[in-house]
């Protein structure tokens, strides 16, 4: 049985003034069953879910061919029910936003690297970015940490090799360097890692009764992603959502008041009752009580009081029965946003502006990036630059005709599962590009450099719907688009890395042995993370030598 939880952040809000948000945790290609529970919820509940947030294994395969740039063993992979979106065939019944994770088609998102439409109604934030919905203010980053190539390029093209089909969604420098540069109040931070050091926020000692392979990390400070962990005590968003680890985990974090003169010193854990949750139980209903202790300072964009200067994060477990995965919150809606207009994407000033003034850093080089130290400094002019590049492009969605509206530019760009030569990769595996991202950047006036421009035989397409727009003769030839150059130097995988594909994959080891220290995995680095063979459960998967106790 699937089930969502409700909890609310206000005391009985009028429908007029809320968004009901559903959050979920990893999606592992099971849209099906989560909009499902979406539907049920709100069938029991009476409220009506206006966005859905996914945080990360959206894994949107659109065919077969997919599979070639999915980081998991061929055994364990499932087309899944995104195709139908995709198709057209389905419609997500709520506007759904994504960050990518560590088991995703990276090809089609990496066409998509400032974010895009990857069906109609499911927006993929890009490989970082910030947008608006209903006026709340969401930013998001995809992948996950992995040291030895945070500081590189985007060097990564299909078709990708054993390194790059795992490199290619490692979180680099650039875009956490473009999320720190955010000054303006952040509402919701979505990623898939979670923030390193955060459970020490939260109730660690149930969190280590969960998960007790957690021990040795949370002891060391190594549970989780420094990059995120960076993002979390500069930006200071109001909540923090992640997935990753499969677990429901709660946490407060009160950052240091500004003004203050005083340096923080440690309390201990305290109770906090200002954000209760609930999740469902086979018996009943259980109240959870957080704990939060006092942040180090920090500094970046905050607001002025320590109310508001507290992040609430949550993460969740992965889209199975009896799973803590989704729950649905109650945010309220700013007062400056219409209160009779549909909640609706619309573009962020502030974050195209830093797009644009860091446009520089892109790289697609694998070779060492280096960040500046210095802020970039947005001012009243710049993002008045963006919204008149808005305005003046011709397309504009939208009730309320506003230049910063996310178009529905939507298009089919690979054949649909089922259809004839899905299961072929289109261009030999290579990008072929996507409309949107041409369209995106001609706006703003970036050049492709991670990305390549979409090639067509029928510009028209670009503008169909997805059902009109597939066409076996709208793809292009291995031989109509020029073969993109794939970097010479492989990327070196390590022994962990590799070992993804056979192995031992036990959660604990067996009564009588343990883990050898060097051989339990990071967390914030676990990428060989496969399906359980006997429950569908996902698990950390390296392989472990174990040594007996006796």
């Amino acid at each position: 049985m699937y089930s969502a939880s409700t909890t609310t952040d206000q005391d009985s809000p009028s429908a007029t003034d809320i968004l009901n948000i559903a959050v979920e945790g990893c999606c592992h290609g099971k849209l099906d069953q989560i909009y499902h529970s979406i539907a049920e919820e709100e069938k029991k509940t009476g409220i009506k879910v206006h966005l859905l947030i996914c945080c990360g294994d959206m894994q949107t395969l659109r065919n077969t061919a997919d599979f070639q740039s999915l980081a998991v063993p061929d055994k364990y992979k499932e087309i899944g029910t995104f195709h139908k979106y995709y198709s057209g065939e389905l419609v997500a019944p709520v506007p759904t936003i994504f960050v990518g994770g560590n088991h995703e088609a990276s090809l089609p998102l990496q066409e998509l690297f400032y974010g895009g439409w990857v069906a109609p109604n499911i927006y993929y934030m890009g490989s970082a970015g910030v947008i608006n919905f209903g006026g709340l203010r969401i930013a998001g980053l995809s992948g996950i940490y992995k040291e030895h190539d945070y500081q590189l390029g985007h060097h990564e093209q299909p078709p990708y090799d054993r390194s790059t089909l795992r490199s290619v969604y490692h979180v680099r420098n650039v875009e956490v360097y473009r999320l720190c540069q955010v000054k303006e109040p952040v509402d919701i931070m979505i990623s898939h890692d979670w923030p390193r050091g955060i459970e020490q926020y939260g109730d660690t000692q149930k969190l280590l009764r969960q998960k007790t392979y957690f021990r040795e990390e949370v002891e060391s400070n190594s549970l989780g992603s420094p990059a995120a962990e960076e993002i979390l005590f500069t930006m200071k968003p109001s909540r923090w959502f992640a997935a990753h680890l499969h677990v429901k985990f709660e946490a407060i974090v009160n950052h240091k008041p500004i003004g203050s003169s005083h340096e923080p010193k440690p309390k201990g854990i305290e109770e906090v009752t200002e954000w209760k949750g609930t999740h469902q139980t086979d018996k009943e209903d259980l109240q959870t009580n957080f704990m939060a202790l006092e942040s180090e300072t920090c500094t970046g964009s905050g607001a002025q009081t320590l109310t508001e200067q507290m992040t609430k994060f949550l993460s969740l477990d992965k889209c199975l029965p009896k799973r803590s995965f989704m729950q649905i919150l109650q945010m309220p809606r700013p007062a400056s946003y219409g209160q009779n207009l549909e909640p609706a994407f619309k573009y962020d000033l502030e974050w195209l502006a830093i797009l644009t003034k860091t446009a520089s850093l892109t790289s697609n080089r694998r070779a060492r990036q280096t960040v500046p130290k210095d802020c970039v400094n947005i001012t009243d002019s710049d993002k008045e630059k963006i919204y008149s590049k808005l305005a003046n492009n011709k397309v504009t969605d939208g009730e309320d005709n506003d230049p910063l509206n996310i178009p529905n530019n939507f298009v089919v760009t690979a054949p649909p599962h089922g259809h004839e030569n899905s299961h072929r990769p289109i261009n030999g595996g290579r990008m072929i590009g996507n409309p949107q991202t041409d369209s995106f950047l001609d706006i703003l006036e970036l050049n492709h450099v991670v990305t390549v421009p979409f090639v067509s035989n029928d510009s028209e397409s670009r503008h169909q719907s997805p059902s009109k727009a597939f066409n076996e003769d709208n793809f292009v030839s291995e031989n109509t688009i020029a073969r993109v150059k794939i970097n010479g130097d492989d990327c070196d995988v390590d022994s962990e890395e590799l070992a993804c594909d056979e192995g031992a994959n036990e959660i604990e080891p067996p009564p009588g042995e343990t883990l050898k220290t060097e051989d339990v995995i990071s967390d914030q680095r676990h990428e060989n993370l496969i399906e359980d063979a006997n429950q569908g459960d996902c698990s950390r998967k390296k392989q472990r030598v174990y040594e007996s106790t006796s």
